[in-house]
């Protein structure tokens, strides 16, 4: 009897602290409700006017050692030829937040090492859902049909796409990680008009410029650059931030010359929304490429 308690106590402690814990976080595919915890269950059994998604992916929630504290929250993300939804766990309640895709404006995909997040923003909300990175085999081809769904991919032959691809070979010797993210993250049929990167640099006292690389394509604006808070630690060498925007949601590209201010070549790259509102990019040393990426964006 002792020694059946002691391996039900082994049990426990391994089941506690093993990579057990580990594997509960990781996101899966589930078929039905029944895949999922029990509120989610209880949610979609008892209202009869929700569809359980046919592209779906569940992101189990995070808890320390505290039931009480949640670093984040279970969500079932669901994607169909109107909108991406998000349920998410609150107690035993479920919360529903919709995004419809015509009005997706910004996607962005993160990955630090082991930590990985997927961000979607429209013209009234915004979500940021965190997982663990090993999760990619499963969250970056629903984040390929995302894209595909807000942006629908442009039409050049194989041989075209190809060939503005090579528009990114000459970052092999400035930046190959940036090199080689540019390249995977382009879609079959989306054409290069132009390309912008801009390395690292120091504008002032302590103050540095975040290294980016700015691609425009036929129908996205894409944008490739390092976690800004660790990009001079080594973490930054393993890591990125990706981000999205359909083209049929930018009012304009601009840059704007901050020369007078000090400094050589200093300036500011905007992008205005067509709903409203703004990014803003410091720039420096890049005034002819960003020049070039505005004119191609104009043209269009």
């Amino acid at each position: 009897m002792r020694y059946a308690e002691a391996m039900q106590e082994n049990n426990d402690w391994y089941a506690k602290t093993s990579s057990v814990q580990t594997m509960k976080t990781w996101a899966k595919r589930p078929e039905a409700p029944r895949d999922l915890p029990e509120p989610f269950v209880t949610f979609f059994s008892s209202d009869a006017s929700e569809t359980f998604p046919t592209d779906a992916v569940f992101l189990p929630g995070d808890k320390t050692l505290r039931p009480q504290d949640i670093a984040f929250r279970s969500r079932l993300l669901g994607l169909d030829q109107k909108a991406l939804t998000l349920w998410e766990e609150r107690g035993r309640q479920i919360e529903k937040l919709q995004f419809p895709l015509s009005e997706i404006r910004w996607i962005q995909r993160g990955v630090v090492l082991l930590s990985s997040w997927l961000e979607v923003s429209s013209d009234t909300h915004a979500a940021r859902l965190p997982f663990a990175s090993v999760n990619e085999i499963l969250i970056d081809p629903f984040l390929l049909r995302l894209r595909q769904a807000v942006a629908p991919p442009g039409e050049c032959d194989e041989e075209t796409w190809e060939r503005s691809r090579d528009n990114l070979d000459r970052l092999g010797p400035l930046h190959f990680k940036f090199m080689s993210y540019g390249r995977r993250l382009l879609r079959r049929g989306d054409c290069v008009r132009a390309v912008a990167y801009q390395e690292e640099r120091r504008v002032g006292w302590r103050k540095f410029v975040t290294p980016f690389l700015m691609i425009l394509t036929e129908k996205e604006f894409l944008i490739i650059r390092d976690p800004e808070h660790i990009r001079r630690g080594r973490q930054g060498l393993y890591g990125g931030i990706f981000s999205f925007a359909p083209l049929t949601q930018i009012q304009s590209l601009t840059w704007e010359s901050l020369n007078g201010t000090g400094g050589r070549d200093k300036g500011e790259f905007r992008l205005g929304w067509k709903a409203g509102g703004q990014l803003v990019w410091e720039t420096s040393g890049v005034q002819k490429e960003l020049s070039a990426l505005v004119e191609a964006f104009n043209s269009r």
